[in-house]
């Protein structure tokens, strides 16, 4: 390192904290993406740095504390960068952060006629609702893509009516899992009895309630009264309403009173209500006094999850081996849907073979179903799958750490980039964040260690081979 480095390295470490708070928040913001940093940090605040080099970070509430505490590392390598010494971060709740809640903005409608709640007294035990079997939290695979959906209806099944998550909005494409959350949250709240009513519909079903009490001549109080009695009510697909203005009037009015009188509403949608073409602003402002949370398509690690998972419940005689799970794990399927379908299918012929199943065979199997959906390979995939195999994360192969962990990554990307792909050195190093010289003397480290070390050498050629059957898909 040279003189000059040093230098600034110690001119960051000495300047004033709260001078470099705002460049500490751009990196956060760079490095979690606008979606996470505007749900979780946005709007923090500098409480103070101790002695020992730990910056304390205050936010709005405990469940934002829990959430940031998981991303710890993360933010800890972003904030280093700024502010080289930093050994820790903490998060405590600001009370200054929390807003005070505002009565809702819309007027009350005097031709309602609902009967009095009469406090402290306990409610008649529901009907058990019609939960799906299987579709609990336990059978409900965590994953980067969906922890914080999932946390929110935790937190939600626990404490419904809980401060910020009135109304709930989840919300992602088809098959990721938003009805397993639906289900697993009302059949939680239900069976420990934070709520004793828990009304679940699909869009079809809610329509067709409110088209018969309407048909019977019914005032709003009686149409809606099914729900208001409700601790919790759950709507899911709500992006399947029909093109109706008296449907949306209805949904607006029913949405506006529950949340006006403490009942937990959590809905699902393919999309933000935001982005829902019937969703008008002003009919449903007071959506927006919740949250909105995705499940977006899993990464290689999920999915690998996900079909150990299903391996275990559904087909435990199938005798496939983790390996195999692993090369279909690569595979970047639709959903989480299709994802169970290729399992199946790998077991079914299985069964039908009577043979174990190879990586060659799953291939071919899986050639039709993952064929379109796999993309060239690339520099990011190799980056991607060599920091899943030594456990790491991408940022760790390209951040300036020089822990040994990292760099023997690291090399290995390089060394596999330079093999499998037509990219120079000069490419390679600009993605890892290094020079040219770097690389070379990377690839050539590689190569020399796999030559002395049989086990290394044959880790090494296990990823290439699960990256050759990616690209071989791809062609």
């Amino acid at each position: 390192m040279g003189i000059v480095d040093k230098m600034s390295i110690e001119a960051k470490a000495l300047e004033p904290l709260e001078s470099a708070w705002g460049r500490i928040l751009d990196s956060w913001k760079e490095s979690l993406g606008a979606f996470a940093y505007g749900t979780w940090i946005a709007g923090c605040s500098l409480l103070r740095e101790t002695p020992d080099g730990t910056l304390v970070v205050g936010l709005a509430s405990q469940f934002h504390c829990d959430y940031c505490r998981r991303m710890r590392e993360r933010l800890l390598l972003a904030a280093g960068e700024v502010r080289p010494g930093l050994a820790s971060i903490e998060f405590e709740v600001d009370s200054s952060l929390v807003p005070p809640q505002p009565r809702p903005e819309c007027p009350e409608i005097p031709s309602v006629r609902i009967e009095p709640v009469v406090p402290d007294q306990r409610a008649p035990r529901g009907e058990r609702p019609p939960f799906r079997d299987g579709f609990t939290f336990a059978e409900f695979v965590e994953g980067e893509a969906n922890e914080m959906a999932l946390n929110a209806c935790r937190q939600v099944a626990e404490n419904p009516g809980a401060e910020g998550l009135n109304p709930l909005i989840v919300y992602g494409g088809s098959g990721l899992g938003k009805t397993h959350l639906l289900h697993a949250l009302g059949r939680q709240a239900w069976e420990t009895r934070a709520v004793e009513r828990v009304a679940i519909r699909t869009v079809d079903q809610l329509v067709a309630g409110l088209a018969e009490t309407a048909r019977r001549g019914l005032s709003v109080g009686q149409r809606f009264a099914d729900y208001l009695r409700a601790g919790l009510v759950l709507v899911d697909d709500v992006q399947l309403l029909p093109k109706s203005g008296w449907v949306h009037d209805q949904f607006a009015e029913l949405s506006r009173l529950l949340i006006s009188r403490g009942v937990q509403l959590v809905v699902t949608s393919d999309k933000p209500l935001s982005e829902l073409q019937w969703a008008d602003p002003q009919r449903f402002r007071h959506m927006k006094e919740g949250m909105a949370l995705e499940i977006g398509n899993p990464d290689s690690r999920l999915r690998l999850e996900i079909l150990r998972q299903k391996l275990k419940t559904t087909c435990p005689d199938a005798g496939l081996s983790d390996e195999v799970l692993e090369f279909v794990s690569e595979n970047d399927f639709g959903n989480v849907r299709e994802l169970e379908g290729a399992l199946l299918k790998l077991a079914f012929h299985g069964r039908m073979l009577g043979s174990e199943c190879t990586i060659d065979i799953a291939q071919s199997i899986l050639a039709d179903s993952v064929r379109d959906s796999r993309q060239t390979l690339t520099l990011e995939m190799i980056a991607a799958e060599t920091a899943r195999c030594f456990g790491l994360t991408v940022e760790h192969l390209k951040s300036k750490s020089r822990r040994k962990e990292y760099v023997t990554a690291r090399k290995v990307a390089m060394h596999l980039a330079r093999t499998l792909l037509d990219q120079t050195l000069h490419s390679i190093g600009f993605y890892f964040n290094r020079d040219y010289s770097t690389v070379s003397s990377s690839i050539d480290t590689v190569e020399a260690a796999m030559a002395l070390d049989p086990d290394f050498a044959n880790r090494v050629e296990r990823l290439r081979d699960r990256l050759v059957a990616l690209r071989s898909l791809g062609e």
